[in-house]
């Protein structure tokens, strides 16, 4: 009997040296996938984080901008060029008119500083004809060497949204994504109200490319710190 077990446990060690069972394999490869999600989880939210970094930056250097432009000029851009006499396509026209205005060489401009030249974008496709640009090159005078109506896009692609207080109510198109929304100056979902109910409003649409209406979720809004 003695002979018999010293047999038996012969052949288990000889089993065990021999390599993992099935069951041990399946479970370290169960523990490494995990592990490997909660790595590429952090690296994204990272990145994420990251970027949202980004764009709150650039909104603060747009900002700037456009409160030297308010004290030159005694107002903040307008939301659309329209005030002008000129229209574009009628998509993202408050950031092209907000860049438009904040690039004129009149009232000491231009004021654009140091904001990033590879988030400006054209991503409608809209570019004035003669007759427009000659108008823009009267009433704002430019210093740009084309005619496109560029846009200040967040790190995801989508333009920024600008609205002057004096048009808070009305609706206004903009790139989301690869489709067209409509969006309005944000309330408080407390108050009401809008938010700079007396200045003007920008803000991103955030890595979900949706627009929230109360400026919650994930939009990065220049009155948020």
């Amino acid at each position: 009997q003695g002979k018999e077990e010293k047999m038996t446990l012969k052949k288990t060690g000889s089993r065990r040296a021999g390599g993992f069972t099935l069951v041990e394999i399946l479970v370290v490869m169960s523990i490494i996938s995990i592990l490997a999600g909660l790595a590429l989880s952090g690296v994204m939210s990272g990145r994420t984080s990251g970027e949202e970094g980004a764009v709150k930056y650039n909104i603060t250097a747009l900002v700037s901008a456009v409160e030297a432009y308010a004290t030159e000029t005694g107002d903040y851009p307008p939301s659309s060029l329209a005030a002008y006499g000129i229209r574009g396509n009628g998509v993202n026209d408050g950031i092209e008119c907000l860049l438009a205005c904040l690039q004129t060489r009149k009232h000491n401009g231009p004021f654009l500083g140091d904001l990033d030249p590879d988030q400006r974008s054209n991503v409608d496709g809209d570019i004035l004809s003669k007759l427009q640009s000659s108008q823009v090159k009267k009433r704002v005078d430019w210093s740009r060497l084309n005619d496109i109506l560029f846009e200040y896009c967040d790190r995801w692609g989508n333009p920024l949204v600008y609205i002057h207080s004096r048009d808070y109510g009305k609706q206004f198109k903009v790139q989301a994504g690869e489709g067209i929304i409509l969006v309005g100056a944000k309330r408080d979902s407390e108050t009401g109200g809008y938010f700079k109910p007396t200045e003007y409003q920008i803000w991103s649409l955030g890595v979900d490319e949706v627009n929230d209406e109360y400026g919650d979720g994930d939009d990065i809004c220049h009155w948020q710190r």
